[in-house]
């Protein structure tokens, strides 16, 4: 199925089945997208729909047509191919209604997450995949839980997304000073054990540090983990959203929708 290349804002909606929404630039992080897309896409999709926003009118096809490329290669056809303008954060938020997941570049600097990023991570409400290079193919995921009783996105998310199945998952719950993580332990361990999943506490003050030692010593292709654990962190914790240490790991991270 040919893709079609749309640069008019006012056209009118088109409902589509659900697919990935890949949203891709001219930066480093390109190739990482579409290679991420058409890893879910096998999935979670069945499509791909890529989408390029430029501030002003007339910005370079090329950035979609080279998407498309990538994507074949890696034996995924683009559904539609999307030109917009304007604000970018608005244009991913407006057309995610109809994605399964949307992947995005981290964007911003080494240690740090992208003003566009971090909007869509704020506001959006799909799956979120926010790459950096390409860790493919995914053969182990660490899964990180908070200690909250009432946060179980990101464990049924991790049980039941298509994408992971025959992932290795490390599961690590979360442990903060004064909060007990026994109840998310046994949680995670009735809901995932019979799978052969290895779970494990983690006590910490500031999450981030430790998932990336934690990482240093366990590989991990993919981390999963959710929007509300992030946002309450940001919130609770004082760490400020882009410029938290955990943008520094190198794999994917599949955030779970808030």
């Amino acid at each position: 199925m040919a893709a079609r290349l749309s640069d008019d804002r006012t056209a009118p909606p088109r409902v589509h089945p659900p697919g990935v929404l890949a949203c891709v630039d001219a930066s480093p992080e390109a190739p990482a997208v579409c290679a991420y897309a058409a890893w879910l896409a096998r999935s979670a999709g069945p499509f791909v729909d890529v989408l390029h926003v430029e501030p002003s009118r007339g910005g370079p096809r090329r950035v979609v047509l080279t998407a498309r490329d990538r994507l074949a290669a890696h034996g995924t056809a683009a559904r539609h191919l999307r030109l917009d303008r304007g604000d970018v954060v608005e244009a991913v938020l407006a057309a995610e209604s109809s994605a399964s997941v949307v992947v995005m570049g981290r964007g911003g600097a080494k240690t740090g997450l992208g003003v566009h990023a971090a909007g869509v991570l704020r506001h959006g409400r799909r799956p979120l995949c926010l790459v950096a290079r390409v860790r493919l193919p995914a053969r182990r995921a660490l899964v990180l839980l908070d200690a909250n009783p009432d946060h179980h996105r990101t464990l049924a998310f991790a049980a039941h997304h298509p994408s992971l199945a025959g992932v290795r998952l490390d599961v690590v719950v979360l442990e903060p000073i004064g909060m007990d993580a026994r109840y998310k332990l046994a949680l995670a361990c009735e809901r995932l054990r019979p799978d052969g999943v290895e779970i494990y506490p983690m006590r910490f003050g500031p999450a981030d540090p430790g998932v990336l030692r934690w990482l240093d010593n366990f590989p991990a292709d993919v981390v999963v983990l959710s929007r509300e654990m992030l946002l309450d962190q940001e919130r609770g914790l004082g760490l400020v959203l882009e410029r938290r240490e955990i943008w520094r790991c190198r794999p994917a991270l599949l955030i779970a929708p808030g």
